[in-house]
């Protein structure tokens, strides 16, 4: 027989986790930063991290639920603060587990993969707990004393995971067994559809890699013009395309503004907008290869001066630009029929599509005349 908690303790519980509950919400926050920063760190991609601490009915809800035994109170409860760090792919969750293990206390036996739960032949909820404690080589720091001594519940997942979850939920199905049989078949093919899609992307991801450390290779041969210019063999390009940086320096030098001076970021940051309409623009003027995109880039820049100084007059302190940003502005240049509506399909605000194109015609006109 179950032994629960009686109204005195249970109410006693509730008394305490109220005084304690905006220290842990602070601790959710503070994790979370923590988090934010040790993933960037290890270069692994997310998609959000969710943090939140347990409100009072919650957790009164949960110290009187049948079937439970917390005979301690608020010692017993692992999840009076929370996180779930959702990713895109089944590597980066690997990543993170491992990543956790690593720079945290985890609290022996309350840590569990739900998905290797799952028999071969049934569907659910999938996702990896952890309840840890900050790491003594961290708790000893002035700014994590106070957190040393509590416990988060931290959830790892995948957007798919993340999705079934919600649909779960939703559901309220909790076990193959509460299932009507007529949602039994439809429930089966969309959790093998789920984990059959996760299972693609880690492989589409693989993929993404191999296609950068080819195209590195390739460019490294410079006698190779056939690279194709895409998504992939542009972000190599633009790590370390000399013409990228002159471009730069010559666009700083009729005054335009780095963006990452501006806001403080990596230009990849920045960038992935930009480098999409690059690549669309490039494809209307039928540039398909990196080896064509140099070419025009490097002809551009014995242009670009007196076209940036006009930029920069049409609206001055206005322009805060990167690398692949002045690259697009001399595709535009040399670009007669690009027209407001296609800017303005590629993000662009319409006035600053208006100017560029007008500048641009100037500009050109200037060049075929000889000024």
């Amino acid at each position: 027989m179950v032994k629960r908690l009686g109204k005195r303790l249970i109410s006693e519980a509730l008394s305490d986790f109220g005084r304690q509950r905006p220290l842990y919400e602070e601790y959710g926050l503070k994790l979370t930063a923590l988090f934010r920063e040790l993933l960037a760190q290890n270069g692994i991609g997310f998609q959000t991290i969710e943090q939140r601490a347990k409100t009072v009915e919650s957790l009164r809800e949960k110290l009187g639920r049948p079937g439970k035994a917390y005979r301690s109170g608020l010692d017993d409860i692992t999840d009076l603060c929370g996180l779930r760090i959702i990713t895109y792919t089944l590597a980066e969750v690997s990543r993170v587990c491992e990543l956790i293990q690593h720079e945290f206390t985890v609290v022996p036996g309350h840590s569990v993969d739900r998905g290797a739960l799952l028999g071969p032949s049934e569907f659910g909820y999938r996702s990896r707990y952890f309840v840890v404690q900050v790491a003594s080589s961290r708790s000893n720091l002035a700014e994590w004393k106070r957190f040393a001594k509590l416990r988060a519940e931290v959830q790892v997942r995948t957007v798919l995971e993340h999705a079934w979850a919600a649909i779960d939920h939703s559901l309220r199905y909790k076990r193959a067994a509460d299932v009507p049989r007529e949602q039994m078949r439809s429930l089966f093919r969309l959790s093998a559809l789920l984990e059959l899609a996760d299972e693609s992307f880690d492989r589409l991801k693989q993929q993404q890699a191999a296609l950068k450390g080819e195209a590195q290779q390739r460019l490294a041969d410079r006698s190779d013009t056939t690279l194709e210019l895409n998504s992939v063999s542009y972000s190599v390009y633009a790590q370390s395309a000399p013409v990228l940086r002159e471009l730069m320096d010559v666009a700083l030098a009729a005054g335009l503004k780095d963006s990452a001076v501006e806001y403080g970021r990596e230009y990849g940051e920045l960038d992935s907008g930009t480098q999409s309409a690059l690549i669309t623009v490039a494809s209307t003027q039928g540039i398909r290869t990196i080896h064509d995109l140099d070419l025009v880039l490097r002809q551009e820049k014995e242009l670009a001066a007196p076209y940036f100084g006009q930029l920069v007059k049409e609206a001055p302190g206005h322009w805060s630009v990167s690398p692949d940003f002045v690259a697009l502005f001399c595709l535009l240049r040399r670009d007669p029929n690009i027209s407001k509506a296609q800017l303005v399909g590629l993000g662009w605000h319409g006035e600053v599509a208006d100017r560029v194109i007008r500048v641009g015609a100037a500009h050109r006109t200037k060049v075929v005349d000889g000024q």
